[in-house]
């Protein structure tokens, strides 16, 4: 019974191994469009803007007497924490598609899109 078992296992492992004359022929279909812009497009979407109202608010990043919180794919609002009771906005960071942040030495790190984009504070 062993070697019959054995014998059907390795008769399962071979058979991934055999090139079938279809499988070359497989066409993938996709209701997907690509969406291309010019680089210096791209580059100049990122301006710092007034505050604004928060509409659709994502991650929350505090840092020091900062707080930015994420406006969901669009940027990050500033806001002045010195007075945590009454949080000051300041500016509103336009970052298309933005959806993450981090902070290290006075340098904002944002993920745009598929770059990574450094920001002087």
């Amino acid at each position: 019974m062993k070697h019959l078992l054995l014998l059907f296992s390795c008769a399962i492992c071979l058979q991934s191994c055999i090139r079938w004359n279809d499988d070359d022929e497989i066409i993938a279909e996709s209701n997907y469009e690509a969406i291309t812009q010019s680089r210096d497009i791209f580059e100049n979407s990122i301006t710092l803007e007034s505050s604004k109202p928060i509409n659709t608010a994502g991650k929350i990043y505090v840092k020091d007497n900062y707080i930015f919180i994420n406006e969901v794919k669009e940027g990050f609002h500033v806001f002045n924490n010195i007075n945590p009771e009454e949080p000051e906005a300041i500016s509103f960071i336009s970052v298309p598609s933005a959806t993450d942040l981090a902070i290290r030495d006075n340098i904002i790190y944002v993920h745009h899109f598929v770059d990574l984009v450094a920001i002087m504070i």
